[in-house]
């Protein structure tokens, strides 16, 4: 299962970019993020590792993280450590212009879910949850950093 879902912000990529992987403000827009915090050094890029506590379904859980892609202002690219599903996470920085052309970021989530087992029979369930969530977490990111409340 792929969903992927977008929204522009109108700041640019570098702000969107350096916002959206400081992993530890993640719950601050992530509506299934509780907690998340780095578990390796800087700089951020490939091989890092976060952990974070996720609700999920209505389920919590713990999971560490690991960054597979990085490109700066441009991709990141993470899987999950653990757990019985196989996911990828895409988070996609495109620059556009936005009011009055000034510069603006298109952001994009995109998350590969391969389901097993009984979780099979949930995928309609599951796809409608993600992408409601996915939906609502890039409005808030977009109040907050547009807002500069952050």
């Amino acid at each position: 299962m792929e969903i992927a879902r977008s929204i522009v912000v109108d700041k640019p990529v570098s702000e969107v970019f350096s916002y959206v992987t400081d992993v530890e403000r993640e719950p601050e827009w992530a509506s299934g993020i509780i907690a998340s915090k780095m578990l390796t050094e800087p700089p951020f890029g490939v091989g890092s590792r976060n952990s974070a506590k996720v609700r999920f379904l209505g389920l919590h859980f713990d999971t560490t993280n690991t960054v597979l892609e990085y490109e700066l202002n441009r991709l990141v690219v993470s899987k999950p450590e653990s757990g019985s599903n196989n996911a990828i996470f895409y988070y996609i920085f495109e620059p556009v212009s936005g009011i009055a052309g000034e510069h603006s970021t298109k952001f994009t989530i995109k998350q590969k879910v391969a389901l097993g087992g009984l979780m099979k029979l949930l995928k309609p369930l599951i796809g409608r949850w993600l992408d409601n969530s996915m939906q609502k977490d890039l409005q808030t990111l977009r109040k907050l950093l547009e807002s500069q409340t952050y």
